[in-house]
This record gives structure tokens, C-alpha cells and sequence, in this order.
């Protein structure tokens, strides 16, 4: 028999963002937990509301499945002496597995007979190993920030005020805390004043919950949104699409109402950006644009009280709307007074850190940085003169009355500010761009201009914070140190810019010290933040878009990962060539063309193997194997070198992997480690030449 499951945990109002995050999380861990428990069942669904996270699972068995395991002994003739009976290991691997020796069997495996014994377990009731699973399932569910609430110990997001627990008919009895499942739950807050209601079968939980104005499923809410979304702004205008902020409203309510509101449309001669962000980002209201995109003096707000109160909650919406609207018309006039460049000064008082002095020193070694930057890429792609403009200007806007208020404003304003006051197209999109990505697979900059002072400006930080030990470590990252080295590298895949990153690193540490910064160790400061861009690579090279093997980015890395596009280059032209019939045998050769290098190494056998003064003598090769593969060798590696030149690694690496015929004929026909120490010397130059080509491609070895 099967039974249906359900959990309800109640609770005070949980912020929006934990719920995305908390219900994914939930069906992992509760799927990972049926399936490790070995037991069955036939559909699970996850729901969430600022006051409720759920679990509903159907036909979930009774009982888990009976398991069966096979442990292997000692082998056969090992386990019975010469007239079939149990010697001393035999008898005691059966005392050992619990077992009497007459249940021993005799298993068959590739290497032998081995002696068997096959122990059974009877699966355990469902309903008892849930009701211990959990309190320790609940406790666990992730939250950036947790509460501790009354006398209890427990931590979660809002304090935990009811438990429904429900297999099948039944209450699935155990405590969190102080508290106790039962079959209760609660509707909406305001629409039914907190009402209790007892669900006495979990096929009508849902349309239980509907009765009292609780829509639990999110994916229910949102079409309720969109259809509220529809009906109240036929014939404003159109509605700007925007699913980030569906996302978010639909785990602000349990009811949803749409409410359409208006503003002054005075106010529409503020910055797009600056409305959206009053509108959107702080308020949570859907805005409207006309048929060309403007925007229009009408919002939507989407409720969670009583919809017959919708005037009242109309005339509140517009009130503070109008209010922090003021506040920004404000802000604009005085920002506006002064142009970009006058603000620039007032960042001599502003702290960047307070072991690195002030935002104008930042900037100061920011247009340094971008000189060098510039310097290495082609000129065509930028004009120097806008590179430092734009890296004078880009933090001037964090000293904006704007940006004091609305933090996330920080670049947009500083665009539209210079856009308000004439600077060219480049500079100004460039002081928004600089700040780009703001996450892992966040937009990047699109000029080379934005490019150039973004990684400028990130380099800096992550030089200046790891200079004052400000290092990311397990605990945590508070700096964003690891996004903004991602950023650098995501920038420089983009553009294909293939300028060392090794020397702008080195070039970042002498400008810190050139400007009065203390660096108590230069190499080892410039070591730390090596490896550290290391990490970042390997990350982004096994994530989208690229998905690379671990032992195909440390192959290509191991090469070298200062030019980073031609190190990804190298990762994927190892993955591309990969699946080939011969790619396998040959990267096997030249692990064995290592090996035996190390080996002649280790034993000292031959020191001038190493002295890179050493040539292979053609006229000492004496098998025909050794001199066809010489041969081959020399017409791959000039063909390879011509594609390496071009940078296309798929086809170097193309013709490194036809080798492989004349390589498996050497190691069977030709000794390496002979007594001849010239001939030896000579066989192992000719490998050493081989295994640099390779090397160089970043074969795995």
C-alpha cells in the first residue's frame, strides 16, 4: 500500500528571497531522503507563501524496500581447506557478518571464486523514519539569516508557529522544539483574522486552503498576478514585462491583487533609471510604457490585503510613491547644479578603506592601470584620451545626493549625469559599464572603453585588499572579491584580449606601492593573487556556457594561464578532440613519454637531459621505429606550429594526435633505458622534444 504525505510549516512572514531559495533546496533534500531510505513513491511538489513552506509527496510506500547485500570474503581456496571444510578465515568472516557458516555461498567474479554472505534486511514503516528524519530536515533548511524566538533553541528564517503533518489520514506525530504536529493550519492574516482550520485529507489540502484566501501553489499565484496584471491596465498603456519582479511579488503574498496607481507626470522628466528604481526595485510595482517604450504615469502595485479595501490601499501606494519621487526630483536639482568633474575632488574625503586611503587615490591608480591596459590591446578599439576620462569620472557619481539615497543607482546615474552635461557617448557609457558584470553571468561591458576601466578598477581592488590581507577564505567572501576576478576574466574572454594577466598583476602591485600603500611582500602578495585568479578560471571554465572536464582546464591551465583566451582555447580543443578513437591512446603515450622522462630524472641518469642546451642527435637514432617517428615528429611539429601561430589549438592539437601510430610503434619496438648512455641520452631528447610540443598544447599527463 502507498499513502499520501504532507508537511506544513507555518510561520511568521519569511522574506521573499529565502523562499526562491529555501523551496529548491527543500525537494532536493527531501527527494535525496526518500531515495537513500530506499523508499518508493510517485510525485513530490514543494509550495511556499511568506507564511508557509510545503511538501506534498504522493504514494510514498508503506515500508522500504527489503535490502539485499552481497559482501565478498576471503577466496575459495582460502575459505575451505582440502576436504571442503572452513579453515579459520572462513569461520571468521562468518562470525564477523553475524551468520552461520551453512549460509555461506560460493560467488563467481572475474578475478576468481570468492566466498559470499548474503545478508537481508527488512525494510523499516515509512511513517517511523519521517517522523525521525524531520525535525533535523526542518532545522536544516538553509536561511541567509535565521531567529531564535521565545524560550525555544531552534533557529530558522521567522518563528516556526504551527506544524501540520499529515500521513495520509493520520498526524505524523513528532516535536520541533516546544511544538507538535497536528492536523491545523492557518489562512490569510488579514482576509480570515488568522482563521484555523483542521485538513483531514491531503487531496483537499489545496482547495482547503483556497477557502480561506491561501493560494499555497506559487506557480497559481503568479497566473493569478498575471490575469490581475491584464485586467487592471487595459487601456493605461502597455505593461513592462519584468519576471525578476514576478518572482518577487509572488512569494510577497498568499492572495494577490493587482491595484493600478498614478504619479505626477512631472515626474517623468526624471531618469528612466531613477523611476524604475523608485518604481520597481524599492516600491515592488510594475511600470507601464507606451507604444514607443516611454514610460507612463502609472503603476502597478500587487496587494496582499482585502481587495475591497482596494481604494484605501490605492490612495497608501500613491503616497509614498509621491513622496520618494519627490525625494529624487530633489536629489536630480542638486546633483544637476554641478557638473561630474567638480564632484571628482570631493572624493579626496571620501574612504576607499581605511589602510588604502581615499576614493581619489583608487581613481588616481585606476588611470594608471587603464593606461596599461590600453597600451596592450589594439588602438583601433579605443580612444586613449576617453579611457582616462572615463576612469577620472567613474566614481564621481557615489557623492550624487542620488546615489546616496539609492545605492543601486551607482553608474546609471553617473551615465545620465554625464550624458546631461555633454560628455561623449563612449565616456559616458562607459562610467556604467565599469561596474559590470555585477554577477557570474551578468552583462559585460559592451565598449572598450567600460572594458578597460572595469578591469582597471576591479584588478586594483582585488590587488589593494589582498595587499592588507583582506583575502576571501571558506567563511565567506564580504569584498566580492571572487566575483569581481571573475569579471576580469569573463571581460578578457570576451574581448579576446590576450594581454598577460600575470604582468597586470605585477603592474597593479607597483602602482599600490608607487602611491604610498605599504606591500610587506611583493612576491608573495603577487603569488596569492595568482593562485587566486587560478581558482577563478577553473571555475568559470567548468561553468556555462563552457562546461569543461576538471583534468581538461588543470591539462590547459598547467600550461600556463596568463593569456586567458588562449588557455581557453587549449581546454577546448581538448574536449572537442577528445572523443576521437585515437585521442585516449596517444595522451597514454605521452604520460608514458613523461614517466619515463621523470624516471631518468629522479635516478640522475642523465643530467644533460635537462640542460636545456642539449640537442637530439638525428644521425645517433638507430631503430627504424625511433627514426620514423623523428620523421613524422618533425612534419607534425612544423604544421603544428603554424596553427599555434594563428592561436587555432583545435588543429595543432589535431595533428599532434595523428602521431599516435608512430608513438605506439616506438614503445614496442624500441628500449629506452639502454646501457648505451649516447643512444639512451639520445631516446630520451627525442621524447623531451616530443613532450614539449604536447606540453605546449596542454595535454593531460
Amino acid at each position: 500500500m502507498a499513502k499520501d504525505f504532507l508537511l506544513e510549516i507555518g510561520t511568521e512572514e519569511i522574506p521573499t528571497g529565502y523562499i526562491s531559495e529555501a523551496l529548491p533546496q527543500m525537494e532536493k533534500d527531501f527527494r535525496s531522503f526518500l531515495a537513500t531510505s530506499k523508499i518508493d513513491f510517485k510525485d513530490l511538489k514543494v509550495w511556499g507563501t511568506p507564511r508557509r513552506l510545503v511538501i506534498i509527496a504522493r504514494g510514498i510506500a508503506e515500508k522500504q524496500q527489503d535490502q539485499r547485500t552481497e559482501i565478498t570474503g576471503p577466496p575459495k581456496q582460502v575459505a575451505y581447506d582440502a576436504n571442503g571444510n572452513l579453515t579459520p578465515a572462513g569461520i571468521g568472516f562468518a562470525k564477523k557478518q553475524n551468520i552461520k557458516p551453512q549460509s555461506l555461498t560460493i560467488k563467481k567474479t572475474e578475478k576468481g571464486e570468492y566466498l559470499c554472505a548474503v545478508l537481508s534486511q527488512k525494510g523499516q514503516h515509512t511513517d517511523k523514519i519521517m517522523a525521525a528524519f524531520l525535525p533535523q530536515f526542518i532545522t536544516s533548511i538553509y536561511f541567509p539569516k535565521t531567529m531564535r524566538w521565545e524560550t525555544r533553541q531552534l533557529r530558522f528564517a521567522r518563528p516556526v508557529r504551527w506544524l501540520l503533518c499529515l500521513w495520509g489520514k493520520q498526524v505524523l506525530k513528532f516535536k520541533l522544539g516546544e511544538l507538535s504536529t497536528g492536523n491545523k493550519t492557518k489562512g490569510h492574516l488579514i482576509l480570515t483574522g488568522n482563521k484555523e482550520i483542521a485538513i483531514k485529507n491531503i487531496a483537499l489540502y489545496e482547495k482547503s486552503l483556497n477557502q480561506i484566501n491561501v493560494i499555497a501553489d506559487p506557480e497559481k499565484r503568479k497566473a493569478r498576478i498575471k490575469a490581475e496584471l491584464i485586467r487592471v491596465t487595459k487601456g493605461k498603456g502597455r505593461l513592462h514585462e519584468d519576471d525578476t519582479l514576478l518572482s518577487v511579488v509572488t512569494n510577497l503574498t498568499e492572495y494577490p491583487t493587482a491595484i493600478l496607481g498614478k504619479f505626477d507626470r512631472r515626474y517623468l522628466n526624471l531618469p528612466a533609471e531613477v523611476l524604475i528604481t523608485c518604481l520597481r526595485h524599492h516600491q515592488k510595482y510594475f511600470t507601464l510604457v507606451d507604444s514607443q517604450d516611454r514610460l507612463l504615469p502609472y503603476f502597478v502595485g500587487i496587494s496582499n490585503g482585502d481587495p475591497k479595501a482596494a481604494s484605501g490601499i490605492r490612495e497608501g501606494y500613491e503616497r509614498v510613491l509621491s513622496a520618494r519621487l519627490e525625494d529624487a526630483a530633489f536629489f536630480y536639482k542638486i546633483d544637476t547644479e554641478t557638473h561630474l568633474e567638480e564632484k571628482v575632488e570631493k572624493l579626496r574625503g571620501v574612504v576607499f578603506q581605511e589602510k588604502l586611503g581615499s576614493l581619489y587615490g583608487k581613481i588616481e591608480r585606476v588611470i594608471k592601470l587603464s593606461e596599461s591596459i590600453a597600451s596592450q590591446i589594439p588602438f583601433t578599439t579605443y580612444n586613449l584620451a576617453d579611457v582616462r576620462r572615463t576612469a577620472l569620472l567613474c566614481k564621481a557619481d557615489l557623492v550624487t545626493e542620488m546615489v546616496k539615497e539609492f545605492p543601486e543607482l551607482q553608474g546609471i546615474i553617473g551615465k545620465e549625469y554625464a550624458l546631461k552635461y555633454n560628455e561623449k557617448e563612449e565616456v559616458s557609457q562607459g562610467l556604467y559599464e565599469h561596474y559590470l558584470p555585477l554577477s557570474m553571468t551578468g552583462q559585460l561591458p559592451r565598449t572598450a572603453n567600460g572594458a578597460i576601466v572595469s578591469i582597471a578598477d576591479k584588478m586594483d581592488t582585488i590587488v589593494s585588499d589582498f595587499a592588507i590581507g583582506l583575502i576571501p577564505d571558506s567563511s565567506g567572501d564580504p569584498y566580492g572579491l571572487r566575483r569581481q576576478a571573475q569579471g576580469i576574466v569573463r571581460i578578457l574572454i570576451a574581448n579576446q584580449w590576450n594581454f598577460s594577466l600575470f604582468e597586470l598583476i605585477e603592474k597593479a602591485i607597483r602602482i599600490l606601492k608607487e602611491s604610498g600603500i605599504e606591500v610587506v611582500n611583493t612576491g608573495e602578495l603577487l603569488n596569492k593573487v595568482w593562485k587566486f585568479f587560478r581558482e577563478r578560471i577553473e571555475y568559470i571554465f567548468g561553468y556555462e556556457p563552457y562546461k569543461l572536464a576538471y583534468d581538461e582546464i588543470a591539462a590547459a591551465l598547467d600550461v600556463g594561464y596568463s593569456e586567458v583566451h588562449n588557455t581557453l582555447k587549449r581546454a577546448q580543443a581538448l574536449q572537442e578532440l577528445r572523443p576521437l578513437p585515437d585521442f585516449e591512446p596517444i595522451a597514454a603515450g605521452f604520460k608514458r613519454a613523461n614517466n619515463i622522462l621523470k624516471q631518468a630524472r629522479d635516478k640522475n641518469l642523465v643530467d644533460e637531459v635537462l640542460d636545456e642546451g642539449e640537442k637530439l642527435d638525428e644521425g645517433r637514432l638507430a631503430e627504424e621505429a625511433e627514426k620514423q617517428l623523428y620523421r613524422k615528429f618533425i612534419e607534425i611539429k612544423a604544421e603544428a606550429e603554424q596553427y599555434l601561430g594563428k592561436g587555432d589549438y583545435t588543429e595543432a592539437l589535431r595533428r599532434l594526435v595523428s602521431l599516435r601510430p608512430d608513438i605506439d610503434t616506438f614503445f614496442n619496438k624500441v628500449m629506452v633505458m639502454v646501457e648505451d648512455r649516447q643512444l639512451m641520452t639520445n631516446r630520451l631528447m627525442l621524447l623531451k622534444e616530443i613532450a614539449g610540443l604536447f606540453l605546449r598544447m596542454g595535454m593531460p599527463g
